[in-house]
């Protein structure tokens, strides 16, 4: 499934998951693409089985591959109603690092905000087929798991 986003910018975190964590760092992100003044960058994101793929909408040139085990949350902004961010590890140095997005439609992120809890960790895929509809409670009040397979045919479900 493809996506046509703008890129907000990146900040470092301390923690891998967490709502209030993520509505800071996506607070911080939006606060500095406004300050810069400048265009913000369109971007395709590809979402697969395997990962997040990120490439230039313009020069159709690749920016990042971001493996399915290295991101650990995903989110819909409760604040900013069209920003969808995910945390991930870096290939890099190991930092954790938030990554936000501006979408053109609510509809695109409207299922990541599924759930009370607003933010869903990400785990390896499951064996087994899970629903969309049970929360995992192991992970803490809200919390859903979601594997590449649910977030695909989430994204299908919104186009």
């Amino acid at each position: 499934m493809l996506f046509n986003l703008k890129y907000l910018g990146m900040t470092l975190v301390e923690q891998p998951k967490g709502e209030d964590l993520s509505a800071a760092a996506v607070k911080r992100i939006v606060a500095t693409a406004k300050a810069s003044g400048k265009k913000l960058q369109k971007i395709t994101l590809k979402v697969s089985p395997r990962g997040i793929i990120l490439s230039d909408s313009i020069t159709n040139e690749p920016i990042e591959n971001i493996s399915i085990y290295r991101i650990s949350y995903c989110t819909a902004d409760k604040v900013h109603d069209k920003v969808f961010a995910y945390i991930a590890q870096s290939q890099l140095n190991e930092n954790l690092e938030c990554h936000a997005f501006l979408c053109t439609k609510r509809k695109m992120i409207a299922v990541l905000g599924q759930g009370a809890g607003g933010g869903h960790p990400l785990k390896k895929p499951a064996k087994r087929k899970a629903s969309l509809d049970h929360a995992d409670s192991s992970l803490g009040p809200g919390f859903m798991p979601v594997d590449s397979i649910l977030v695909l045919r989430a994204f299908r479900s919104h186009p």
